[in-house]
């Protein structure tokens, strides 16, 4: 009985002692649970972070467990990122195009505003220019009047037009137009046609030809005389 009993408190320390050695390590675990759990929830930061990692962690698991599988979902994710890269590349791209379209917009509006204006101009142009015309035509008819007169006192012919080429008004200007010679065609008064007599002549009878025209006195240079003969000169002052 003895050795039994002393058997059996053998037993028991053994036990005692694997009760404590797990118990030990129960504590042990505990505390590493805890330190885990800890780091876990600070790598995870909040609620929602670790709603996202248990996410992440879930898809995990559901992997494909050999090369080949696995390999072939790294390859669609591959693909899906490259769509979707693509996609963003395209909204930029439409992005782009939208604001281009409403420069082009803006420009055109801009344009077509310049055009108005421009068009405004032109009919006012138009407008002064016809209105410049008629006036000029009615002096220049008065001018011409007494300018033919004058030459054919002489026995000559002289006619004043006011030209009106195409294009440009600048281009416009009065031409004097003297035949000093029975039978001869009125020409333009140049310095190569005619002689420095014939050009002071026609330029004398034209200055007093203005005088139709003009409100206020006019004042004729003396000097416009030389190179005349003495009839034209008499004729002039006649």
């Amino acid at each position: 009985l003895e050795a039994a009993a002393a058997a059996a408190a053998s037993e028991l320390q053994a036990v005692e002692a694997s009760v404590a050695q797990a118990e030990a390590r129960t504590r042990e675990l505990s505390q590493l649970t805890s330190e885990k759990k800890r780091e876990f929830n600070e790598a995870a930061g909040g609620p929602e972070e670790r709603k996202a990692l248990v996410v992440r962690l879930s898809a995990m698991d559901s992997l494909p467990k050999d090369s080949a599988g696995l390999q072939m979902h790294i390859d669609t994710e591959k693909a899906a990122l490259s769509m979707e890269r693509s996609l963003g590349s395209a909204e930029r791209l439409l992005v782009s195009f939208d604001e281009a379209k409403e420069q082009v917009r803006a420009l055109t509006e801009e344009l077509e505003a310049l055009k108005s204006g421009l068009s405004g101009r032109d009919r006012e142009l138009a407008d002064n220019s016809e209105a410049f015309s008629r006036q000029m035509l009615a002096k220049v008819e008065v001018i011409d009047a007494a300018f033919g007169e004058s030459l054919r006192r002489m026995r000559c012919a002289g006619k004043v037009e006011f030209s009106q080429p195409e294009g440009s008004a600048r281009n416009w200007g009065i031409v004097v137009k003297v035949a000093y010679r029975q039978g001869e065609e009125l020409t333009p008064l140049t310095g190569k046609r005619h002689s420095g007599g014939e050009r002071a002549t026609a330029t004398m009878m034209y200055l007093l030809a203005l005088q139709a025209t003009a409100t206020v006195p006019f004042r004729v240079v003396d000097e416009v005389n030389q190179g005349m003969d003495a009839a034209n000169e008499r004729s002039v002052f006649q």
